[in-house]
């Protein structure tokens, strides 16, 4: 963090500045001014600030600006200070450093929603859900509802608007250091589609349709994600994806638990082909390439073990510790 002893030793402003950078530690209300008067001196723009009872001078705007950029990075040192999932450091990261994107992945009730939950209260990440009601009003049209009550009728429209509103997401500005992404566009194509045509819910012609729609996004409009797991890279691609490996059982029992509609029609004939998929993709890595580094959890565990887990392991979830779990 830029102290203002630093900025008057290593440069020649006028004392204004200074002054200015000593006011920083009163209240902010009693910093702002009630009043700036521009004007011209010497063909320089300067501002007179009054009325706040700690400072009375003028400075020019080059100073206004180098003010503006101390005063804001030093309330960012503060906040990486302050806050983060364990209540110790997020890291001293410089700006460019400080995106990191996560992908959470995993089957249907397997905890993505629990993790999801829990690192909400981290004011230095930001939670991105699935669109769900996007896909349940449709110009009134549920179309989830819609897929798993008749998924061979269904399934392509559906996982044609999943896949427009997932890149919708990924192509949303980052407002926080850190995003959680709940699934992605890749397990989209690698889990769910790949699923539904070796079932027969889609068939060849849809397959092979949808297959050059994702391909022509990936190489045009390629997602931005850092985590599949506990890993920061920084690219500007998804770097990691957290697994949240469940078994189909467990998956089932926290289904019936939470007793959504759309998921009534839910099988343990879907869940264990969905697993396989998963396994494929993110463990065996038998079929489709990872777009990034994997970093798989024990989604079996009881909610307050997986939130002890999470408290230990925030740095590694969140993509900011080089370190792997075991």
């Amino acid at each position: 963090m830029v102290s203002a002893g630093a900025v008057m030793t290593r440069s020649r402003f006028t004392p204004h500045v200074y002054a200015l950078l000593r006011s920083v530690n009163a209240p902010w209300e009693a910093l702002k001014p009630r009043k700036m008067i521009g004007r011209k001196k010497n063909g320089t723009s300067e501002f007179h600030v009054a009325g706040n009872g700690l400072v009375n001078t003028s400075i020019t705007v080059s100073e206004v600006y180098l003010l503006f950029y101390i005063c804001t990075w030093c309330i960012l040192g503060f906040e990486l200070r302050m806050h983060s999932t364990n209540h110790t450091t997020l890291l001293n990261f410089g700006k460019d450093e400080l995106e990191s994107q996560v992908a959470v992945e995993g089957n249907i009730g397997s905890g993505k929603t629990s993790l999801l939950k829990y690192f909400k209260q981290n004011s230095m990440v930001e939670i991105i859900e699935e669109p769900v009601k996007k896909w349940q009003n449709v110009d009134g049209f549920n179309t989830l509802d819609l897929m798993y009550s008749d998924p061979k009728r269904w399934s392509y429209l559906f996982e044609s608007y999943a896949l427009l509103t997932m890149m919708e997401i990924h192509h949303q500005p980052q407002t926080s250091p850190v995003r959680l992404l709940e699934r992605t566009a890749y397990s989209a194509r690698y889990c769910f589609v790949e699923n539904l045509h070796q079932n027969g819910m889609m068939s060849t012609m849809e397959y092979t349709v949808f297959d050059e729609w994702f391909k022509y996004l990936m190489s045009h409009e390629k997602p931005q994600i850092d985590l599949i797991g506990g890993q920061l890279s920084f690219k500007t691609a998804i770097d990691d994806y957290v697994y949240l490996r469940t078994s189909p059982e467990k998956c089932m029992e926290r289904i019936k638990k939470r007793s959504r509609n759309e998921e009534t029609s839910v099988s343990m004939e879907l869940l264990n082909s969905l697993h396989e998929r998963y396994e494929d993709w993110l463990i065996k890595k038998s079929k489709f390439g990872v777009p990034a580094q994997v970093l798989v959890v024990d989604g079996n565990q009881s909610l307050e073990d997986m939130f002890q887990f999470y408290e230990t392991n925030s740095q590694v979830i969140l993509g900011i510790s080089a370190s792997k779990t075991d």
